[in-house]
């Protein structure tokens, strides 16, 4: 059997095989950060903390497109102050549970919340790591969301760089291996790793920070599936029996290594995978092994025209330089001083020799380069979906109008959201579920929902329309049968009031709040149903009462 130093080699050997097939995609993603978003490119050159780093743009159109689209993408997806998601009961297969009592969905509700409250919390800091998510995601077409709980039980998540992560995929396209590579200082490495051997790992930590407290510690994190993919690795790196029998419970491995001396430093376990990766669109295919799990974004459409309008802003400026301040032409031999062109400056000559501007007035036609500049800085906003995102100005429009351009830019907008939140908001929401469910935050929740699946759905301006179609076509047609059932009441009789409501509610948007338990309407129902029965009765007793009243008095009519 392989010792745990000689499969942290192997882990190390991987990652750096993987590092070597995206060698190509590196210097792409460098490339577009040079253009785009300076501040994120680490990956082909390195830079100290301080540099200058925009020596690249020229036109800042892209980067502002850039940061519009990640905002836009982040108001659509997970607008902070709103309820972006909800939690759904569903039975095995999946499909959503009907028969959830008021207060089962009360507690999803309160859950929700509570999630809500933890995700915009300081600690957890998610709406400027989903920012900084989604400006990657835009830029480089992958982005890696870290998503943990630290030792006090506090959700946190961070946006990893792309240079420190490479990652395998599972035959569904589902990444399933993770690497990621992480430098930290002595004393980072003591509090990151408390519990470990003190002669193995936290003495030689604490040497290290008393030599040099600021020299960097390379670790290689290695999350990977427990389905029997890596058995030597299985069986080897669990530190003991307890370990052991904890993660033969979890679908997820995870392995500490220290790249300098290839020794594991820590190994655990997760129940969710911790790092959520996501793709703009993918391109797939046959070949290109190592790269195909890599996504690509809207940056790279447009780069050509992101080169263009840099090369064409230069140029654009040196043609204007030179309509301000024009070369000028003397002739050769003539007798003059130097030439002064500063504000006020005076040339002295013999009078035959007249310094001309090269250029004559109306011969450089920088309108015509602005013109193409405005053109390529339109397909660079395209590019970046800004025109679906924002409404255009334009004249009044009616009501219709408006609703209707609102439709298309959500039907146009829908692949492209879907796939974020398949990818990223729906693991990024079960984890987050799954560390607060094992950390007690929770109540106990109804016997219904007890140990049963959860899950995740999203209020967006897409499922909030397609909820409101089925509200609003429920209203229709109960609208529409209704003068018929004046006619004949038994039109009605193929509906469900109850499944009526129900669906008006979840179109609605309202919160599960408004609706009573069941058990009170079925109390309600048995007063109204009694009060119905005693009003019968009293009915029946006041006509039993005046009909014994009118025999009565027609038999006394008789006798007389």
């Amino acid at each position: 059997m392989a010792t745990a130093q000689a499969i942290a080699s192997k882990l190390i050997q991987r990652d750096e095989t993987l590092r070597s097939l995206r060698s190509d995609y590196e210097r792409l993603w460098q490339d577009i950060a040079n253009h785009v978003i300076p501040r994120r490119g680490e990956f082909t050159e390195k830079e100290s903390s301080g540099a200058e780093r925009n020596r690249h743009i020229y036109d800042s159109t892209a980067p502002r497109a850039l940061e519009l689209f990640a905002s836009q993408l982040m108001m659509l997806l997970a607008r902070p102050e709103s309820q972006w998601f909800r939690l759904e009961a569903v039975d095995d297969k999946g499909v959503p549970r009907r028969d959830i009592s008021v207060e089962g969905s009360q507690w999803l509700e309160n859950a929700e919340k509570q999630m809500r409250a933890v995700l915009t919390s300081r600690p957890s800091d998610l709406s400027i790591q989903l920012h900084t998510n989604f400006l990657d995601l835009a830029a480089f077409g992958t982005t890696v969301l870290y998503v943990d709980a630290d030792d006090r039980g506090a959700v946190r998540t961070q946006a990893i760089h792309l240079s420190e992560v490479t990652f395998e995929e599972d035959p569904y396209g589902n990444p399933s291996t993770v690497y990621r590579r992480k430098k930290m200082t002595p004393a980072q490495a003591i509090q990151a790793f408390p519990n470990e051997d003190p002669d193995a790992v936290v003495k030689n930590f604490e040497r290290m920070a008393k030599d040099n407290p600021d020299r960097d510690i390379c670790f290689l994190h290695v999350v990977f599936p427990l389905d029997g993919s890596m058995p030597a690795i299985e069986d080897q790196l669990p530190r003991d029996a307890r370990e052991r029998a904890r993660m033969a419970d979890a679908p997820f491995a995870s392995v500490w290594i220290n790249s300098d001396d290839h020794r594991v430093v820590k190994a655990g376990h997760y129940q969710e995978m911790p790092y959520i990766i996501s793709r703009w669109y993918r391109t797939g295919g046959y070949g290109n092994e190592g790269v195909r799990q890599y996504g690509r974004s809207p940056a790279m459409t447009v780069l050509p025209d992101i080169r263009m309008v840099n090369r064409m802003d230069q140029t654009i400026l040196r043609g204007a330089e030179k309509l301000v301040d024009p070369p000028l032409m003397l002739p050769d031999g003539g007798l003059v001083s130097p030439v002064r062109l500063f504000p006020g400056g005076l040339t002295f000559s013999d009078g035959a020799v007249t310094p001309q501007p090269m250029i004559p007035p109306g011969a450089s036609r920088i309108d015509v380069g602005d013109a193409l500049l405005q053109q390529k800085q339109q397909a660079i906003r395209d590019g970046f979906f800004i025109s679906l995102m924002m409404t255009p100005d334009s004249p009044v429009k009616t009501a219709t109008q408006v609703l209707q351009e609102v439709d298309e830019r959500n039907r146009a907008l829908a692949p492209m959201l879907i796939r974020q939140q398949t990818e990223l908001m729906e693991p990024l929401v079960q984890r987050v579920y799954g560390l607060l469910s094992r950390g007690n935050a929770f109540p106990a929740p109804p016997a219904e929902l007890d140990g049963r699946p959860v899950r995740v759905s999203f209020v967006s301006a897409l499922s909030s329309s397609a909820k409101q179609e089925e509200a609003l076509g429920t209203t229709r047609i109960i609208e529409a049968l209704l003068p018929w059932a004046q006619v004949d009441p038994g039109v009605l009789d193929g509906f469900d009031p109850d499944e009526v409501a129900k669906t008006v509610h979840a179109g609605s948007g309202a919160p599960a709040a408004v609706l009573r338990p069941e058990r009170v309407v079925k109390r309600v129902r048995e007063q109204r149903a009694q009060q119905q029965r005693q009003a019968e009765q009293l009915d029946q007793l006041t006509n039993a009462i005046e009909a014994g009243a009118k025999v009565a008095a027609a038999t006394g009519e008789r006798s007389r």
